[in-house]
């Protein structure tokens, strides 16, 4: 039974992700409303698996509330803007209770997020309150700069090449990871020693090559 209800699972989960990624696409060239619309249908998508399945769909789900938040924010959207935060807020509060090391950047960075559209809409009290909240989840750990920059780095990265000032973006992400410059680093220098490698046994089959003419010399002239 199992087996037989994998496919219906991963579809939905594979379709929120293209539909995201095509939410990025418009998004880049400047066309808000379609943008807007794909991020609304991946949410749809998730928030079933969401609820009913494991952390990665969470995740998922997480980000692209966040993403479109921000899209809100930036069209002035304030209310929509802020539902969508405090929603992906939500989830990553979830996540972090048990994984904090993991995920307490991302809440960082998404009361930031909150306290932006709740400056936008005058709501100064909970403003307020947003930075006190996040003055002691920094204060309580040193190192929340250097984990934090997850969400700024996806919007980052999911905007590069449109043209469009960004608050801060990637991943993917993301988005480089740090690790591909390493990795290429290490292909090329694999090449490197191949090459090098290679052309030495060149240069020995040169040798065996002259080696060979000698003791032919030489037996020729042992024959005669």
């Amino acid at each position: 039974m199992q087996i037989l209800l994998a496919p219906f699972t991963v579809l939905p989960f594979h379709l929120a992700r293209s539909l995201h990624s095509l939410g990025n696409s418009y998004r880049r060239l400047g066309r808000h409303e379609e943008a807007l619309v794909n991020y609304e249908r991946a949410i749809s998508l998730s928030e079933p698996l969401a609820r009913d399945q494991s952390r990665i769909y969470k995740k998922d789900l997480a980000v692209t509330l966040y993403i479109l938040s921000h899209k809100h924010y930036e069209l002035n959207h304030c209310n929509d803007a802020l539902e969508s935060a405090q929603q992906s807020l939500d989830i990553y509060r979830e996540l972090a209770l048990t994984q904090p090391l993991v995920f307490h950047g991302d809440v960082v960075e998404g009361l930031e997020l909150v306290r932006d559209c709740l400056s936008m809409l005058s709501r100064q009290a909970e403003v307020d309150e947003i930075n006190s909240e996040i003055a002691r989840l920094r204060a309580g750990d040193e190192n929340t700069s250097s984990r934090s920059s997850s969400l700024h780095a996806v919007i980052e990265s999911e905007g590069r090449g449109s043209g469009e000032v960004e608050s801060d973006e990637a991943g993917e992400n993301n988005e480089v990871d740090s690790s591909y410059g390493s990795d290429v680093e290490r292909e090329q220098e694999d090449e490197g020693r191949g090459e090098g490698m290679r052309a030495s046994d060149g240069d020995e089959e040169v040798e065996d090559g002259g080696g060979n003419a000698n003791s032919g010399e030489r037996s020729d002239e042992e024959m005669q």
